[in-house]
């Protein structure tokens, strides 16, 4: 019994080139050996990370821009709102403040200061600077009502 085998044609890519010859004109089944990798082959990983990195710093570039977009609706809509709540003090004669006890700095909406019949310059924005502007017979149970809020904020 004798085997019979086939051999199937090899052909040397870098031959092929050298002469000329499409591989499309090889007979069916042939293997073409010492083909050199196209550059897609060859840099396929790099080319992909390098897409993968464009793909996510455009990405971050666009939600940067998204959250600067809802920033700035925040920022108009907090506008409006000091502008409702200015109206609204001017409407009710009424002011706000805060006290900041660290820093001892006072801040004034306008109202207050309207109140008090001051400019915004006539007033240096700590709690002494406050308490020249209380008339002197009313003073002392000024302080006293500021000390016992101090020493017990509950009551």
């Amino acid at each position: 019994m004798s085997l019979i085998t086939l051999s199937v044609p090899k052909f040397d890519w870098r031959q092929l080139k050298r002469w000329g010859i499409s591989e499309d004109r090889l007979p069916s089944g042939s293997v073409v050996q010492y083909k050199e990798w196209s550059f897609w082959e060859e840099r396929k990983r790099e080319i992909i990370a390098g897409i993968a990195v464009i793909i996510f710093q455009a990405l971050v570039i666009v939600s940067l821009f998204i959250h600067r977009a809802r920033r700035n609706r925040a920022v108009e809509a907090l506008k409006y709102e000091k502008m409702r709540l200015a109206e609204g003090q001017r409407i009710a004669h009424l002011g706000s403040w805060e006290w900041n006890i660290v820093t001892n700095k006072l801040s004034w909406s306008g109202e207050v200061y309207w109140i008090f019949g001051l400019e915004l310059h006539e007033f240096g924005s700590t709690y002494e600077d406050f308490l020249d502007t209380v008339h002197p017979d009313d003073r002392e149970a000024v302080e006293h009502a500021v000390n016992k809020a101090l020493a017990d904020p509950k009551s």
